[in-house]
């Protein structure tokens, strides 16, 4: 069964080809700025908790630099218009789909930018650790920890303890369920037998 009509997937084909595009123009937005926020975060004292934040969403946001950048920010929007008008079009089954497909794109478009964003950053950090300035890194430490924690990069101790611990109670409940099913199996094997 088709969920969409050829002429629906042709269009939805168009805009995932513009959803490639923002891909990497979002690599492009995001890589200088995360040079931009090392550099910052090196030569000045302000702690920079929020460096994604203020580099590149907030940024993302301001005219002239969505404008510089071929207004990335206006063809997401355009790409979630087109999907909407076809979710319009589909039938409710589709829409579901639709929406998901959205939903994918957003995220990507989205983990896009923080790549490229740290991408420029451990670049620019590179550069920096070549000054051979381990004073002045040692201070920059901080700043590299709230960043990277920012971009989800890492955890705190706490999270990653309570991972861990979720990670063995499921592995307990796993291991539980499959030996129980084994039992059950077991059983109806000595129930079937004459």
């Amino acid at each position: 069964m088709k969920l969409l009509t050829d002429s629906q997937r042709r269009k939805l084909s168009d805009i995932e080809g513009a959803y490639r595009h923002n891909l990497h123009h979002a690599f492009r937005f995001a890589f200088p700025r995360g040079l931009c926020a090392i550099f910052q975060q090196y030569y000045s004292d302000g702690t920079g908790e929020t460096a994604f934040h203020d580099w590149v969403e907030e940024q993302l946001l301001t005219e002239p630099l969505a404008r510089f950048n071929r207004g990335l920010l206006n063809r997401q929007n355009q790409c979630a218009d087109f999907l909407s008008k076809l979710e319009e079009e589909a039938d409710e089954t589709a829409k579901e789909y639709i929406r998901n497909i959205k939903s994918v794109w957003d995220d990507r478009v989205y983990g896009m930018l923080q790549y490229g964003f740290y991408l420029g950053y451990r670049c620019g950090l590179a550069a920096i650790a070549e000054e051979r300035m381990p004073q002045k890194l040692e201070e920059l430490e901080k700043k590299i920890l709230l960043t990277e924690f920012e971009l989800k990069i890492i955890d705190t101790r706490y999270t990653q303890e309570a991972l861990e611990e979720n990670g063995r109670a499921l592995t307990a409940y796993l291991l539980s369920e499959r030996d129980a099913k084994k039992r059950s199996d077991l059983n109806h094997e000595k129930e079937d037998r004459p």
